[in-house]
């Protein structure tokens, strides 16, 4: 699959320095919390007036004379990652402003830091259009103004010498809807002072990449709310046309559903991968619009779009990097439901219009895009993949459980049509619930004789001693779980005491008068003879027939009494292909429990059937 650049990892990088956005309407910042350590000791931090810019050249002569074997001053620009200038004099820091003037084409202000004009030999300056804090409560009232009035608002760039930091994980929420907030917060450590800098604008994250080089792109730069509001209800749009609206569908058929349509209608951008070192073409097959309004993409396009749409719709979900099966950086989805996580490669759903796959298109969802990676979190473990993995991020996850798909959203969130939070998944029982169903597990067991010769009986003991130990582990035990344990509960008492039924009942295949040579043959031990065992012929056709009815269980389902029932064929079947002979009397028991589970197998299926005929009012299709 040729669907990244070579160099994309470079390119994926997710923080960019991000140009002032003048909105038509305001972006909600009111999430972002940024927190602050307590400084009880700050002095004076401030700028060097126009006008005191003389005595600070006369301050700094005299302070040059205080330092032994001095031979220059270094100089420092707030938010530069290194120094300007090392080692220059007086009169070269006299002329400094100037030469930035004219080298950046932006004005620059000299600084005092905690009070003094140098920190050991260094000078610091800031560009004029950024904000030096002097203290936290400065800073309360920044941010707060920073919510009113953002289209006036006449700096997005501050900085400080006390701790500032991300909370709430704005830039992973932004990063997933294809936005950004320049960078995390940067913090730099020069001369024994800290120095904390902050971006406050938000914008396409592609936005400073440009570097207005193609002006053909400005119109994905310094985007507005509305402009963000508008590609939302494009994506409604597709959501829509997908069928994914539709409240009959699961979580995951409606990602399967979005999925498949986005496949259909657009493109893999092979002209942006061809290109390779124009930045442009690549930033507009990866930028939040990529899908909604070229319907040419590559992986970041599709995820962006894709991880937006699924939060739309109450699927919470985020985006991913990591590496394709060819080790090329590639970017997924990270989505929830069915009570767990998944990775959703959308990009690999447009390659079913270039290939030949006997497969159907739903099949070829779920087999190449849904769940085909390795997953680590670099927080918590090395990676020890090389290719075909992703990287998740589970305290991001945590965050989610609490917080839910739409504010995931961040900006528009009265675009989400439903909210979830995962956490609403996983509601205990009381004490009292959970101790009442360990008890009734211990009855039924107490029912089976432990080293019962019966494989009937003895697949079913094996199975609920199975579950009980596991309901005995669980500290807490959540509302889904106890449900699908008392459900496995119940199928299993009833295909106990069916069994019980079924011995009672004389065998069809044995006449009367043939019950005491088949009470007798214990009596005495001999070797078996021919006619003891069935043909090869009776053995290979119920082995066929427990090959049929597994066909028809899904390998993965999620139903309790599926899953019981293939557990159950499954032992049995490999039980059979073991055995080189199969004894006559093993062939009746393996037959009754076939025909069985059969029967409880289409129980199930017309309760489902049932069920789905009457809906409750809550399901209904509102689509």
């Amino acid at each position: 699959m040729r669907r990244f650049l070579k160099n994309e990892e470079k390119r994926l990088k997710l923080t960019c320095v991000l140009s002032f956005a003048v909105a038509s309407t305001l972006f909600n910042l009111s999430d972002l919390n940024i927190s602050y350590a307590n400084q009880n000791n700050i002095q004076e931090t401030n700028l060097v007036e126009k006008n005191s810019e003389d005595k600070f050249i006369q301050e700094l002569n005299r302070y040059k004379t205080e330092i032994p074997n001095f031979k220059g001053f270094n100089v420092w620009i707030l938010g530069d990652k290194g120094y300007y200038k090392n080692l220059i004099n007086l009169e070269e820091i006299k002329n400094i402003q100037a030469t930035l003037k004219k080298e950046r084409n932006e004005e620059y202000v000299f600084v005092k830091l905690n009070g003094k004009i140098a920190h050991d030999t260094t000078v610091f300056l800031m560009n004029k259009k950024h904000k030096l804090l002097k203290n936290i409560e400065e800073f309360k009232t920044i941010t707060q103004k920073r919510l009113t009035e953002r289209g006036k608002f006449p700096y997005d760039t501050v900085h400080s010498t006390f701790e500032i930091k991300d909370e709430n994980f704005i830039m992973e929420r932004l990063k997933s809807s294809g936005l950004s907030m320049g960078k995390p917060v940067d913090y730099m450590g020069v001369n024994g002072i800290p120095i904390y800098t902050k971006t406050l604008s938000i914008d396409n994250k592609f936005a400073f990449e440009n570097n207005s080089k193609d002006s053909s792109y400005s119109s994905n730069i310094n985007i507005s709310e509305d402009k963000i509001k508008e590609n939302d209800q494009k994506i409604l749009d597709l959501i829509v046309k997908s069928g994914a609206n539709n409240q009959n569908l699961t979580d995951e058929e409606k990602v399967i559903a979005f999925t498949k349509y986005i496949g259909e209608i657009t493109n893999y951008d092979n002209e942006a991968y061809r290109a390779r070192n124009v930045d442009t073409e690549y930033y507009r097959a990866s930028d939040l619009f990529s899908v909604t309004e070229r319907k040419l993409a590559m992986c970041v396009g599709y995820s962006v779009t894709a991880a937006r749409a699924f939060n739309i719709m109450g699927i919470p979900s985020y985006v991913v990097s990591g590496k394709s099966p060819q080790g090329i950086s590639h970017a997924a989805v990270r989505a929830y439901y069915n009570r767990s996580w998944h990775i959703i490669d959308i990009t690999a759903s447009t390659y079913w219009k270039n290939g030949n796959y006997k497969t159907t298109y739903s099949d070829f969802i779920k087999e190449y895009c849904i769940d085909g990676y390795d997953v680590y979190d670099p927080a918590k473990t090395n990676n020890r993949f090389k290719v075909k993995y992703m990287e998740s991020n589970e305290a991001f996850e945590n965050w989610i459980h609490n917080n839910g798909s739409k504010s995931m959203l961040f900006i528009n969130e009265s675009a989400a049509l439903k909210d979830k939070k995962p956490k609403d998944d996983f509601v205990p029982v009381t004490e009292k619930e959970k101790n009442e169903l360990i008890d009734k597990y211990k009855k039924l067991l107490s029912q089976i004789p432990e080293n019962t010769q019966n494989p009937g009986e003895k697949n079913i003991r094996d199975y609920l001693k199975n579950e009980y130990e596991e309901i005995l582990k669980k500290d807490n035990l959540f509302e889904h779980e106890h449900a699908e344990f008392k459900e496995s509960l119940n199928l299993n008492e009833s295909f106990y005491l069916q069994l019980k039924k079924e011995e009672k009942k004389p065998s069809d295949n044995l006449k009367k008068e043939e019950k005491p040579r088949e009470n007798s043959v214990n009596e005495k031990e001999t070797p078996a003879e021919n006619n003891d065992f069935v043909s090869v012929t009776e053995k290979n056709n119920l082995i066929d027939k427990y090959k049929e009815l597994l066909s028809k269980i899904p390998e993965n389902t999620q139903n309790p009494g599926e899953k019981n029932i293939r557990n159950y064929l499954e032992k049995e079947y490999e039980e059979l292909l073991q055995k080189d002979k199969l004894f006559k009397h093993e062939y009746t028991e393996f037959t009754k429990s076939l025909n069985l589970n059969e029967t409880f197998y289409s129980q199930l299926k017309e309760g489902e059937m049932k069920l789905s005929e009457n809906p409750e009012k809550g399901e209904t299709n509102t689509n």
